[in-house]
């Protein structure tokens, strides 16, 4: 898929298709897009353009997994709730955090790099 445009008509059509909730379109440093289904065919289309230029990369492994897992937990309802994370953020601010936790892990040696909350805000704060 090469633009916007045609992202958002594929997610939508996919989501439609399948009866999935959302679709998340994932552009690797530059960041991912997200279809939230909505009634008869429409919903929200958000994007966040990614934190490349806010680390160095050393390595990726990890990096996608980081970000579904986040991602998926942002969306998740409340229950269970687990101390320190929100849960049932709106998809602008769950992507951004799954964005910030992509970086995070790319920007660290190995797959499972030690949390850092701090570290994850400081990328977040990061305007690109």
């Amino acid at each position: 898929v090469g633009d916007d445009a045609a992202e958002r008509a594929s997610a939508a059509q996919l989501a439609t298709a399948t009866g999935a909730a959302a679709v998340c379109v994932t552009r690797g440093a530059k960041g991912a897009a997200l279809w939230v289904a909505g009634g008869e065919g429409e919903g929200e289309w958000s994007q966040h353009s990614g934190f490349a230029a806010a680390v160095d990369a050393r390595d990726t492994i990890g990096a996608g997994d980081s970000f579904l897992a986040s991602l998926i937990l942002s969306l998740l309802p409340d229950e269970p709730a687990s101390p320190g994370v929100r849960h049932e953020l709106d998809a602008t601010d769950a992507l951004a955090r799954a964005c910030a936790i992509g970086a995070f892990v790319a920007s660290m040696p190995g797959a499972t790099p030690k949390h850092d909350a701090d570290a994850i805000e400081r990328i977040r704060a990061f305007a690109p």
